[in-house]
């Protein structure tokens, strides 16, 4: 799938749409409209561990926001299309959707569905193995120990 940010925007009318669906209606509709399997997306957002109205900072001083903790490095870029802090910190649906295009774009750039899973956390290798395996273990456990 070859997804850009201007797809993302595209999505608005049905992020505004999903505003007032339940948790998981948007975190569904996010793994579907950015074609990632649900149970992995899931994970990811589980093993973010971020909620509404976090701003969380780093040690190079972004920050990350919301459930699936968003970095602002990325505010520049969303900004164009309307998507502000505010709205990645207290909007659950923009998170997800915004998090659900930043995972399919690291999975289409790595070639693979794990490597872009834990880029998703660092392109540092070995913080992106580390990542990508306890997503795993996540889902794993999520599945009764079934991948």
């Amino acid at each position: 799938m070859n997804v850009g940010l201007a797809g993302l925007m595209m999505a608005q009318a049905g992020i505004s749409a999903s505003r007032g669906s339940s948790d998981s209606d948007c975190l569904a509709g996010a793994a579907q409209r950015y074609q990632l399997p649900l149970p992995i997306f899931k994970a990811v957002v589980g093993e973010e561990g971020g909620w509404l109205g976090l701003k969380k900072p780093n040690k190079n001083g972004s920050y990350d926001y919301g459930p699936a903790q968003i970095n602002s490095i990325h505010l520049e870029e969303l900004s164009k299309y309307g998507v502000s802090e505010s709205q990645l910190m207290w909007d659950r649906c923009v998170n997800l959707h915004v998090s659900a295009y930043r995972l399919r774009f690291e999975i289409n750039r790595a070639g693979d569905l794990w490597r872009g899973v834990g880029n998703y956390h660092s392109r540092t290798p070995s913080l992106s193995s580390s990542y990508a395996e306890r997503v795993r273990r996540r889902m794993a456990g999520a599945n009764g120990g079934q991948r």
